[in-house]
């Protein structure tokens, strides 16, 4: 789930990135009437998204506006990866009983 949320708001903060030519606020990216919890998952997402360097988070004073900006490469392996696991496991047909298995993202699907 919190893949899909953070594919999600880095999707969003590129798009009003694109659209306003400008650093985005946090609060931007929140939908409206979104939950208190919905709020910390989105910056949940946002830290692991600065970890994972596809975006840049500034705050210039303690409890200020977090302002970010969206780091993007020529390829976005970022929003297809997921894409292209889901669709190799159902290429591989519904799971039965005893025959999941863990395994590892492959780099190649990343």
């Amino acid at each position: 789930m919190i893949a899909i949320l953070k594919k999600d708001i880095y999707e969003r903060l590129v798009k009003l990135h694109l659209q306003n030519k400008r650093p985005i606020f946090f609060e931007e990216l929140l939908l409206p009437n979104s939950t208190r919890i919905t709020v910390i998952r989105a910056f949940l997402c946002l830290l692991f998204l600065g970890f994972e360097l596809k975006a840049k988070l500034f705050q210039d004073v303690d409890q200020g506006r977090i302002t970010l900006l969206p780091i993007r490469d020529n390829e976005e392996e970022f929003l297809g990866g997921l894409e292209k696991v889901i669709k190799k496991k159902l290429l591989d047909g519904v799971p039965t009983e005893g025959s999941v298995s863990i395994t590892e993202i492959e780099d190649d699907d990343v």
